[in-house]
């Protein structure tokens, strides 16, 4: 649910301001600039009478910003081992050797440890040793991991992934652990997760119902990749359960289910791992609230599932379910976004309509009545993307100025 600024329960109109790219999710802030990954390269072979050289790391990649254990093993052309000779390292701006000039052993080895500096590194880029003896060379290859994000806020339960394991008062670089740009950033009560340009998504934070993805219930401070998750075009999480989108239309869910909050018609209390949603294979866009979610189709329809006490899944009624439903009314939405227990659908035509509680006018159309069938936000017509809020919600339109109604206690509508 990100934060973006607003007005009252009458739509209003605020020019965007600050910081592109940057959204508050659940307590913590996360912005997007760059970072850095790496891999090993083979050995060189040498003519008659030049040493062989070959580089390599323990794991081929190494932080932006760290070190990383360069080994080199120099012999004969017949393999025999060579030592007591000096071996010296070329590589690029910003990156040193200690020691620079280390000396083989009985076995032929030495190492020195690579220190890197660019912490902005993007991550998946790479860095390229040689070692050089006699003549002779061996590279090696290292895929720099970095972070391209800010984060801001809590970090209760390790869920912000910083290395100092504390609350942020200003913003700070997430732990270097990517091998790819975040693209994506989401985050439930106590846990975040990354979706990464390669399609990868990653998760750190309390574990507790199984929102890490992990097989386990045992929450981590450090950044790890869900396993059998790929292809990955869309993320979000909810209060203690995460959702990703495939690039094939299918729906993958995990954690807390106590409402059926992961669509797969199953009566477990959570997941430890991924299930599929049940009968979508052509979702557009997804969303997540405190206890439920919502897709958005390509024939323009729109289903949701999960806790249903405020009528948030829009098909007429208070029923739970944990099957996906169709949301009254829908036949050409585009997007969907939900706040902590009201959706919204944004229409072909640029119009938005919301469902599910009303509470301090969230659903923007001018009353405070809950509705469980969708209704139009008043006075928007040219709507291109909308997102929302705990108890207020925000839309983007054509022109770039921004519209936001609902709740505004702690001044979220940006009036």
């Amino acid at each position: 649910m990100p934060i973006a600024p607003s007005t009252s329960s009458a739509a209003s109109t605020v020019k965007p301001a600050g910081p592109s790219r940057r959204a508050v999710i659940a307590g913590s802030a996360w912005a997007v600039p760059v970072i850095v990954t790496a891999t090993a390269v083979p050995a060189f072979a040498a003519a008659s009478g030049i040493p062989v050289v070959t580089a390599s790391t323990p794991t081929g990649s190494g932080p932006a910003a760290g070190d990383v254990i360069i080994t080199v093993t120099v012999t004969d052309t017949s393999g025999t081992p060579l030592s007591g000779r000096a071996v010296s390292f070329t590589g690029p701006s910003g990156v040193s050797f200690s020691p620079a000039n280390p000396t083989t052993d009985e076995s032929g080895v030495a190492t020195s440890t690579m220190t890197t500096s660019n912490t902005w590194a993007k991550p998946g880029s790479s860095v390229t040793v040689t070692a050089l003896v006699n003549g002779a060379s061996g590279t090696v290859t290292v895929t720099q991991l970095g972070a391209n994000a800010y984060v801001v806020g809590s970090n209760a339960s390790g869920k912000a992934g910083v290395p100092s394991g504390v609350d942020t008062g200003a913003p700070v670089q997430p732990a270097l652990a990517f091998s790819s740009p975040i693209r994506s950033v989401a985050s439930g009560t106590q846990f975040s997760l990354a979706l990464l340009e390669d399609g990868t998504v990653w998760a750190v934070g309390d574990n507790t119902y199984g929102q890490l993805a992990d097989g386990t219930t045992t929450s981590r401070s450090t950044w790890d990749r869900i396993t059998g998750l790929s292809g990955v075009v869309a993320l979000a999480a909810g209060d203690v359960a995460g959702i990703a989108l495939l690039s094939d239309g299918t729906i993958r869910t995990w954690g807390d289910n106590s409402v059926g909050q992961l669509g797969d018609g199953s009566d477990v209390a959570f997941s430890t791992t991924l299930v599929t949603v049940l009968g979508i294979d052509s979702a557009v866009s997804v969303a997540v609230g405190n206890n439920n979610a919502y897709a958005a189709l390509a024939d323009g329809t729109v289903r949701a599932w999960g806790d249903n006490d405020y009528g948030q899944l829009g098909d007429g009624t208070t029923t739970h379910s944990s099957t996906p439903v169709v949301v009254t009314g829908i036949s050409s939405a585009v997007q969907v976004a939900s706040g902590a227990v009201s959706a919204y659908a944004l229409l072909t035509n640029g119009e938005i309509r919301a469902w599910g509680s009303n509470d301090r006018g969230r659903l923007g159309d001018g009353t405070t009545t809950n509705s469980s069938i969708p209704v139009s936000v008043s006075g928007i017509t040219s709507a291109v993307h909308i997102s929302g809020g705990f108890v207020s919600a925000y839309a983007r339109l054509g022109d770039g100025t921004v519209m936001s109604w609902g709740g505004n206690d702690s001044g979220q509508l940006g009036v």
